[in-house]
């Protein structure tokens, strides 16, 4: 068989056309690899870290709320104090069942450890504001407190 030009030319852009074929489905393949990555990191990923973030926030709202209390005694800071506690309390499970990795799981676990010693430790500084012993929740405050809130800012 003798291959003329017209064979030639029809063989080469032949050629051409299954090579353009195998590159537009190769990077079709990885675009739409791309994009299932993509959709997990933001169906997926993206909520724990807004939970996470949020956790930390409720964690300085109590803070805030605390010291508001124990400054001026007004109870709406109290029970934003309290208010915080329980969003957190809510936050912190609903994580604590999305979370898949053991490494997470655990640091979540030390989180929730803190936020409770650091919501005992303000449940005792209210009572001693009521008992008008401000000495001794300033002591505790500067101590315990200072203490806790290090450890959760290292966590």
């Amino acid at each position: 068989m003798k291959m003329t030009v017209r064979k030639k030319l029809f063989a080469g852009f032949g050629l051409v056309y299954v090579l353009i074929a195998l590159l537009v489905g190769f990077a079709y393949y990885e675009i739409s690899a791309l994009n299932r990555t993509y959709t997990d990191v933001i169906d997926k990923r993206v909520p724990k870290l807004v939970d996470a973030k949020e956790l930390e926030m409720l964690i300085r709202r109590q803070v805030g709320s605390m010291r508001g209390y124990l400054l001026t005694g007004d109870e709406t800071s109290k029970a934003n104090f309290e208010t915080a506690h329980e969003k957190y309390k809510q936050t912190s499970k609903k994580l604590a069942a999305e979370l898949t990795q053991t490494e997470t799981k655990q640091l979540l676990a030390e989180l929730d450890l803190l936020e409770q010693q650091f919501y005992e430790l303000g449940q005792k500084t209210f009572e001693l504001k009521e008992q008008n012993k401000p000495e001794q929740y300033t002591a505790l405050v500067t101590t315990t407190g200072r203490e806790i809130t290090t450890k959760f800012d290292e966590t």
